[in-house]
C-alpha cells in the first residue's frame, strides 16, 4: 500500500493512480505506460516489476521519465474526454436509448389496440375466416 502514495519533497502526499498490481503476474505495472507506451517505455510498462525491495526507487525514477509523462498526459486527456460524454460508448448508448423509446411506443400502440378490442368485444381477425383447403395427392 505504501507504493500507491508518493511523498513529495514538501511533505505532500500524492496518489499514484497510474500504479496497478497484477495478481496473475505478481507484479506492479504503470497503467498509462502499458496502455499508451511503446516497447521502450521500461519495465513497469512491459513485464512489470516484482522487485518489492527496490520498487520505491524504480517508481520514483519511472515517473520522471519523458515517456511516462507523455503517456500520463494522454491518459488524463482521455479521461477528461470520456467524462465530457464524447466517447463512442455514449453515442452507442444514445442510439440504444432511441431504439428503446421507439419499441416502447410500438408496444404502447399494440396494447392500446388490444385494450380497445377487449372493451368493445372486437375480434383480433377480419370479418371472415378463411379455411385452409387441403387436397390429397395420390400416387
Amino acid at each position: 500500500m505504501k507504493f500507491y502514495i508518493r511523498k513529495m519533497p514538501n511533505k505532500e502526499c500524492v496518489d499514484r493512480q497510474w500504479l496497478i498490481y497484477s495478481q496473475l503476474k505478481d507484479a506492479a505495472f504503470c497503467f498509462c505506460c502499458k496502455l499508451y507506451g511503446i516497447s521502450s517505455a521500461g519495465q513497469l510498462a512491459n513485464e512489470g516489476c516484482n522487485d518489492w525491495k527496490h520498487l520505491g526507487g524504480k517508481l520514483e525514477k519511472h515517473e520522471l521519465t519523458p515517456e511516462h509523462i507523455k503517456n500520463m498526459k494522454m491518459w488524463l486527456e482521455a479521461l477528461r474526454w470520456m467524462s465530457r460524454n464524447n466517447g463512442i460508448d455514449n453515442m452507442m448508448l444514445e442510439q440504444i436509448k432511441k431504439e428503446k423509446l421507439h419499441w416502447h411506443a410500438v408496444l404502447t400502440r399494440i396494447l392500446a389496440a388490444v385494450q380497445y378490442l377487449a372493451e368493445n368485444n372486437g375480434a383480433f381477425h377480419g370479418k371472415r375466416e378463411s379455411s385452409i383447403n387441403r387436397t390429397m395427392v395420390t400416387f
